[in-house]
Order: structure tokens, then C-alpha cells, then sequence
């Protein structure tokens, strides 16, 4: 649980079916002013975190609403501020209404659905890291008195000029029902938000398929050679669908061990290449966390 929620940690630097139990006020139609700040119902903000943390509220400006919006007539405009002598806030949401920062699930809902996973729409500026603004969602049940995962997902998000679909796959490692669930969005964690970039939210939703197709379908263009590789060197190369040589990715194991990580790149390149020279024949799966869903892929070495 904590790899998930250690976005959040940085961020601070220190419930039926899917579709009878959608998000209250996915659509972020309502908003209330708290002490001067723009206020979601049913989400909280870095301001909540900061309280929670220091007991003193602080408007910080870092999450509002705005007009420019996919639907409807408001979103979130999540803005990650440099507030002297602080480090850079970034701007989020988190789906709650209390904030407790010092439990490894610091808000969340409750929530008995098995959902596909989290749909939004979201714009950025050009600023925007792409290993650093991140949705994540989770879903939980208390089980003799601890809490335990029941799924779980986490998707980073490149630069996008108009809103684009992003997704947050849940991967399920419980048959149990979930009491809880659990959502942030961000524009950035501390120590590598940037000043000054903006992210707009809009439309969130639980959807009960998952864009995975759409994602498979984008990464058909991906080629990967050579498969096998004799030397643990593989090259990707993606030039109809750039977008997929931009995401973060991962090489795991049969054993699901990670044997490779690589952040989003921050210029757009013609091809990548993952080194997995050391590692033992074998076969390994290749995952790109893209806007549009998980792409996955088989390598082999021989």
C-alpha cells in the first residue's frame, strides 16, 4: 500500500456495484468557500492536508475552481505554488472529508463496488512532469481490525494541451468486497513538482471497463525489438503513437519482482532502450503507464 501512497508523503515533503455507487460530486459541479478558499464537498485539498499536519489553516490557492471545464459548467484547477520560505505545494484532491495523515489511508469514502478502476478528464500546462503529477486509487476492507488492500492503482500524467481521458486501472488482489475507497489527484509531489504548473480536473468516475482497450489499441503500434534478445537489450520504438515512448514504465519478473524501472523521459524520443543486461533468461513483462490505460508487453531473453 505504501508505494502507492507514498506520492502523497511527498506531496506533503515531510459503496453495490460501480455503476449504482458513482463519486458524490464527481462531476465537481459544487463547491463551497472555506475561510476564503474554493472548496469541493466530498474532497479535500492540500489546505486539509496542511491543517491536519500543523493545526493551522493556510488558504494556499494550490486547488479552485474554473471555468475551463470538460462538462458541465466548473472544474478543478490544481496549481503547484511556491509558498516562501515552504518548498512547492502542489494543488490535489483527495476523496474524503476528514483528513488523518498520520494513517497510511489519510481519507477515502465508504465503498462496497468492484469497479475496473477510475476514469477523469484533465488539461495541463506544458510545464507539467510527467513523472510527477499522478492519480491513485484504492480500495480497502478492515479485516481484524487492520486495514488490507483489495485493489489498487496508480497512473502518472504527461503534459496534455486539451482534456484527454486518463484512467487508473485497479489491480484486485482480494475476492473480498471493499468498505472504503480511496483517490487522489495531484499536480505534482514535492521533490520534483515544478512552480507554476497548472492541472485542470473534471469528470471523475468509477467505470466498470476499464479503457484497457483503447490502451491495447494505441499500443499496437508499439514494436519492440529484438524478442528474444540474446543480450538483455531491447529497443521500443512507437513513432505512430509517441505518446507511449513519453510514459513511465516497468520490467517485472515472473515472480513480479520490478528488475526495471524508467521515469517518463523528459523530451519526446524517437525510440528507448531497456537495459536488462545482468538479468537471467527468462521472461519478463514490460508495462507503460499511458493516459490512456497500462499497455503491457512480453520480453524474453535467451
Amino acid at each position: 500500500m505504501k508505494r502507492f501512497l507514498l506520492p502523497l508523503s511527498l506531496l506533503l515533503g515531510l459503496s453495490a456495484s460501480s455503476q449504482a455507487q458513482q463519486l458524490p460530486n464527481g462531476d465537481l459541479e459544487t463547491w463551497t468557500t472555506n475561510n476564503g478558499a474554493d472548496q469541493a464537498p466530498n474532497w479535500l485539498t492540500t489546505d486539509d492536508i496542511l491543517l491536519d499536519k500543523t493545526g493551522v489553516f493556510v488558504a494556499t490557492g494550490t486547488t479552485s475552481k474554473t471555468t475551463v471545464r470538460h462538462g458541465g459548467s466548473f472544474a478543478a484547477l490544481l496549481e503547484t505554488k511556491n509558498l516562501f520560505p515552504f518548498p512547492s505545494f502542489p494543488g490535489s484532491l483527495t476523496l474524503g472529508t476528514r483528513f488523518n495523515t498520520s494513517s497510511d489511508y489519510p481519507a477515502g469514502l465508504p465503498y462496497t463496488g468492484r469497479p475496473a478502476g477510475l476514469q477523469f478528464y484533465y488539461q495541463s500546462s506544458a510545464g507539467l512532469a510527467a513523472d510527477s503529477a499522478f492519480a491513485l486509487m484504492v480500495l480497502t476492507r478492515r479485516v481484524n481490525g487492520q486495514r488490507e488492500i483489495i485493489a489498487e492503482g496508480v497512473t502518472w500524467l504527461p503534459a496534455a494541451a486539451t482534456y484527454t481521458a486518463a484512467t487508473v486501472a485497479l489491480q484486485y488482489a482480494s475476492t473480498l468486497t471493499p468498505d472504503s475507497v480511496h483517490v487522489t489527484i495531484s499536480s505534482g509531489i514535492v521533490n520534483r513538482a515544478t512552480p507554476g504548473t497548472q492541472l485542470y480536473v473534471d469528470d471523475i468516475s468509477f467505470v466498470s471497463t476499464i479503457t484497457a482497450a483503447r490502451a491495447e489499441t494505441v499500443g499496437r503500434s508499439l514494436t519492440l525489438f529484438p524478442n528474444p534478445s540474446t543480450d538483455g537489450l531491447f529497443t521500443l520504438d512507437a513513432r505512430q503513437e509517441p505518446a507511449l515512448l513519453r510514459a513511465p514504465l516497468t520490467v517485472s519478473d515472473l515472480a513480479g519482482r520490478v528488475v526495471l524501472t524508467q521515469a517518463a523521459p523528459s523530451t519526446s524520443p524517437e525510440s528507448r532502450c531497456l537495459d536488462l543486461r545482468g538479468q537471467p533468461a527468462g521472461v519478463y513483462t514490460l508495462r507503460l503507464n499511458t493516459n490512456k490505460g497500462a499497455v503491457t508487453r512480453r520480453l524474453a531473453i535467451q
